[in-house]
């Protein structure tokens, strides 16, 4: 509870999650809640790291990937730069964790089998100065490049200077509160 996860790499020696040998593995999972606002601010951060071969999220905010243990609060912020995602069942994604913070900034999206990013009720989120391909390869209905869990009372979204390719089904599909883009291109 309240425990911090920090991954620094640099540009020539980045951080690579990925299964033993390259083959596939779950993924990350933050269960975790804290009871005061001071305990998720700065609580994870993450920079030059890789993540691939993911069967599921390479980030779960809230569950372990829809098991228990679960939190329904916010997990934490997130803080991330310079940050890959190859061959994912999603980048990030909820597990609960309503109202969880994530800042992402350089950043690459190669593949997702269900939605590129899907939140949770009442992010706060802003992703700025990436790419994501091929988001949703499986053609959930509700799959996409950005999406959210429905049911939001609050919550944001900022988006500035990042290219979508190929997100099938749908582009940006969230019910967040604010909604901010800016310098965004996309094909579905």
């Amino acid at each position: 509870n309240c425990d911090t996860f920090t991954a620094t790499g640099n540009a020539t020696d980045p951080i690579l999650f990925e299964g033993m040998g390259g083959t596939s593995w779950k993924g990350l999972a933050f269960t975790g809640a804290c009871s005061t606002p001071e305990g998720t601010d700065d609580r994870h951060a993450m920079s030059y790291v890789d993540f691939a071969n993911t069967t599921d999220a390479a980030i779960a905010a809230g569950s372990r990937h829809g098991s228990s243990p679960s939190s329904n609060a916010n997990v934490g912020n997130f803080t991330m730069d310079h940050v890959t995602f190859t061959n994912v069942g999603e980048a990030f994604s909820h597990g609960s964790g309503q109202g969880t913070v994530l800042v992402m900034s350089d950043f690459e999206v190669n593949g997702a089998a269900d939605a590129c990013f899907n939140f949770a009720e009442d992010s706060e989120v802003t992703l700025s100065d990436g790419t994501m391909d091929d988001c949703n390869t499986n053609g959930n209905s509700w799959g996409g490049a950005v999406v959210n869990y429905p049911g939001s009372t609050a919550g944001s979204l900022t988006m500035e200077n990042v290219d979508i390719s190929d997100s099938n089904v749908n582009l940006i599909d969230v019910d967040l509160e604010n909604v901010w883009i800016s310098n965004v291109t996309g094909s579905t």
